[in-house]
């Protein structure tokens, strides 16, 4: 009887060490990210015009369908903001914004900072199906209170960027939704999206010389995110490609990124094909810049405020311009 347990324990491992990607996962979990103050130095007056509310829950089939608000005080509600975090589809938080999120509230716009659930256990399509739990969410709970707002802005960094960019690739896009057995049932207008440091094709050939020193990292998040051990020979890596599903509605888009050990070429690439596509485009790129500086506002001040700065112009060009065809 022992002997048969032992047995079977040890196929069970080797099964997880070579037939999943688990054990790359735990791993780059147990690098967690030290919580350390990366906020503006005038952080603390600005977080006092802001209302914050921290791990409310809006309805999914999916786990850690949480999500953390920050509202302006004393003014005008101008946009919804909905905020995908990164950390390689397989973990992360919504603490993430928790400087950025005061910081566009302070300006007149209502934050929400969503979890979703993780790879390897959920994969895409999931994410895609909670960020249009959120919106529904969202509008409920706007004219729950009375507010009369549909207009919604998605914005994520790193591996929520591809998400909250995906999103669009599938909104008012009936035939990739069918490809990808998803309904999107979200009735809020979106009307652009903030794109830090994201992924935007997944059907690059890993001998590309940007991607060869991470070939092995992106074997396996592919491999959690797309929940195929040879993703790259399915179709799925093209549906998670915003870069490959572009379309008549697609929002406007700001999109940074910076060259070090990140995504920039793809974020330059993308933005090439949205203004092919006839969609407005807005960038910052940065030949010294590494992942997701733009939120390190001690580090790299000077870039991180940019990239602020240029959020809000984003914005309010967008917006202005919805106003005057109202």
């Amino acid at each position: 009887m022992v002997q048969t347990l032992l047995i079977v324990f040890v196929l069970i491992l080797i099964y997880i060490l070579f037939w999943t990607p688990y054990p790359f996962v735990w791993f780059l979990r147990s690098k967690k990210e030290a919580i350390v103050d990366k906020g503006p130095e005038n952080i603390e007056q600005i977080k006092q015009k802001v209302e914050i509310y921290t791990n409310l829950s809006y309805p999914s089939s999916y786990p850690q369908a949480t999500y953390d608000l920050y509202v302006p005080k004393k003014q005008e509600i101008r946009a919804l903001i909905v905020w995908a975090h990164g950390r390689s589809f397989i973990s992360g938080t919504s603490i993430g914004m928790r400087n950025f999120g005061p910081m566009l509230a302070e300006k007149g716009y209502m934050v929400c900072a969503m979890n979703y659930a993780y790879a390897p256990r959920y994969h895409f399509p999931v994410q895609i199906c909670q960020i249009d739990e959120v919106l529904c969410h969202m509008h409920s709970e706007l004219l729950k209170h009375g507010i009369d707002l549909d207009q919604v802005v998605l914005g994520g960094d790193s591996a929520g960027a591809n998400l909250t960019a995906c999103y669009a690739s599938f909104y008012h896009n009936e035939s990739l939704c069918q490809k990808a057995k998803i309904q999107l049932k979200n009735k809020m207008s979106l009307k652009g999206l903030l794109l830090f440091c994201g992924p935007y094709d997944l059907c690059e050939d890993f001998q590309r010389e940007e991607l060869k020193k991470f070939s092995f990292f992106f074997k396996y998040i592919g491999w959690s995110y797309l929940g195929h051990k040879n993703w790259q020979k399915r179709e799925e890596k093209k549906w998670a490609s915003p870069i490959w599903n572009i379309h008549d509605n697609f929002p406007a888009a700001y999109i940074c990124d910076g060259k070090r050990y990140s995504f920039m070429w793809q974020g330059k690439r993308f933005s090439e094909a949205l203004q092919k596509h006839g969609i407005e485009v807005k960038t910052r790129f940065y030949e010294h810049m590494s992942h997701e500086f733009q939120f390190e506002y001690k580090k790299y001040k000077s870039e991180a405020m940019q990239v602020y700065q240029d959020s809000l112009e984003f914005l309010d060009s967008i917006l202005k311009k919805e106003e005057k065809k109202c």
